[in-house]
């Protein structure tokens, strides 16, 4: 189970953001983060992924 992330308002940022994406087997995740590591969005988004032998290849 994900816990609870706090999301902060754009305005309270802090300069660079960074982006991230996690593409699993199951879900891929985006998320965006400020210059001191505090969250401003985060995405979850099911997906089938590949089945069969030549996705554990």
């Amino acid at each position: 189970m994900q816990a609870a992330v706090d999301v902060i308002p754009i305005e309270r940022a802090t300069a660079p953001y960074f982006f991230g994406i996690d593409v699993g087997g199951t879900n891929i995740k985006i998320g965006l983060v400020d210059d001191r590591g505090q969250t401003l969005a985060v995405r979850k988004h099911p997906h089938a992924g590949r089945r069969g032998t030549a996705a554990s290849s």
